[in-house]
């Protein structure tokens, strides 16, 4: 049985069509969230959303918590999806997307390589070890006030068009990676870019990209239900997938009323919780739909090419750290936590 099959035919399906409808507990309120508030409901505010393009699949993340927010403040907020993110109040994707403004923005998306913790050890950290604080401090002097509200799930690994043997193998490659991983590459003569996910298979058969991480809650199976590309190499750079957050203009969140703070941070939480499902579920499809038996072909980078990644990432790393006070205590704090979780630290 082929793998679309496979969705069409068996239970698979159901787990796949539920995983993407996942934002109702019941028909009561999937059916309120899918009306838009009255626009003339008196003291209804409308907020316009804009999420970073390939983040999640349609109908999940930003547009699923989208209208959680509209059904749990009664209407008093409207949220818009735009493009563009001059024009938006709020924005979605990765927690990791302002490193333009502050390298260590890049801890609270969560790091690769061997740098990196699964899910629950990072959000562990950021829940209660303190990271979450810290991020709040660093966003709040860009004017922003972040909500954790999803995860990619982990990494599914790097699909390659070429063999990836060495550090070599990276010099001049043109590669789809994004993040703290794209600032490794770099040292190694990479060219990262970033493609819409609709492209990746495209690129990776014509050469355009030698190799590929994509990360999302279908990144387990490509939109064609198809491997991307001949190999892919296990577990993936950014190992234990990424956080995305919800970010609003700190202006916007310091007017609201202590009681719609709340709302928007466990609707927000809840959307997380909601997203790790979705990857797991997605996981456990891909787990069980046949492929051929030779496509793809999995490998494992080798130990001189992942030694030397694990390198670059430690001393891009303590040059955040060196960068300013800022850098220095998110820095500790995040290396502190690895530490109590027993993991070690590269120096």
């Amino acid at each position: 049985m082929d793998r679309r099959d496979f969705l069409k035919t068996t239970g698979a399906a159901a787990v796949a069509g539920s995983a993407a409808t996942a934002s109702a507990r019941g028909a009561d309120e999937e059916a309120a969230a899918q009306q838009p508030a009255p626009a003339a409901l008196a003291g209804t505010r409308l907020l316009r959303l804009a999420a970073e393009p390939g983040t999640v699949s349609p109908g999940l993340g930003p547009e699923r918590l989208a209208k959680r927010i509209e059904t749990a403040t009664g209407g008093r907020y409207r949220i818009e999806m735009v493009s563009s993110r001059a024009d938006a109040e709020l924005t979605y994707g990765c927690a990791g997307r302002h490193a333009s403004l502050h390298r260590a923005f890049a801890f609270f998306a969560g790091l690769p390589f061997a740098q990196g913790l699964d899910a629950a050890d990072h959000h562990a950290w950021l829940a209660v070890g303190g990271g979450e604080m810290l991020l709040e401090e660093l966003a709040a002097q860009f004017g922003l006030k972040p909500l954790i509200a999803g995860h990619t799930g982990a990494s599914i690994g790097v699909w390659a068009s070429a063999r990836l043997e060495s550090a070599a193998d990276l010099a001049g490659a043109t590669l789809h990676v994004s993040g703290l991983a794209a600032d490794v590459m770099r040292t190694f003569g990479a060219q990262p870019v970033e493609l819409p996910p609709l492209q990746l298979k495209a690129a990776l058969a014509d050469g355009r990209v030698r190799a590929a991480e994509w990360l999302g809650p279908l990144s387990a199976v490509s939109p064609d239900l198809g491997p991307l590309a001949q190999r892919v190499y296990e577990p993936g750079f950014q190992r234990g997938g990424a956080v995305l957050s919800l970010d609003l203009r700190k202006p916007l969140w310091d007017a609201m009323s202590p009681a719609d703070q709340a709302v928007l941070a466990a609707c927000a939480a809840q959307e997380y919780s909601l997203s790790l499902a979705d990857a797991r579920a997605h996981a456990l499809v891909a787990s069980q739909v046949a492929a051929p038996a030779k496509w793809p072909v999995r490998l494992g980078l080798s130990d001189g090419l992942t030694d030397a990644l694990d390198r670059a990432c430690a001393e891009i790393l303590e040059a955040v750290a060196a960068s300013d006070p800022d850098g220095r205590r998110i820095y500790d704090s995040y290396q502190a936590f690895r530490a109590l979780m027993h993991d070690d630290v590269l120096i």
